[in-house]
């Protein structure tokens, strides 16, 4: 299970979720109102770049100390596909920073 607060960025609850997900196979993305929006778009996200299957969402409502606490849940499930996307994206990734690292050099010798 990952908790999602309202601070954290999308683009590193992804990175979480398929860290999470390259060795297990199902994940539970839970949040409180706040972090709602972001729970979302993370899976909606990885579902559209056919990472996940989105199979459950839930919503829960408790009443504590005469206040309502809100929260929502997404199970997600990695794909057929998920192992040979994450490799991929992953050599991108090394590429990427091979290069910056090239770009600061040059920038650092002049």
């Amino acid at each position: 299970e990952l908790y999602v607060k309202r601070e954290d960025n999308t683009k590193r609850v992804i990175y979480l979720v398929k860290e999470l997900l390259k060795d297990g196979k199902e994940l539970n993305v839970v949040s409180s109102y706040f972090g709602a929006e972001i729970v979302s778009k993370v899976c909606n996200a990885l579902a559209n770049m056919n990472y996940v299957t989105i199979d459950n969402i839930e919503t829960k409502t408790e009443i504590k100390n005469e206040k309502r606490r809100l929260s929502l849940s997404v199970l997600v499930t990695k794909t057929s596909e998920f192992d040979k996307l994450y490799i991929e994206n992953q050599e991108k990734r090394a590429k990427m920073m091979e290069q910056n690292e090239k770009k600061e050099e040059k920038t650092q010798k002049q």
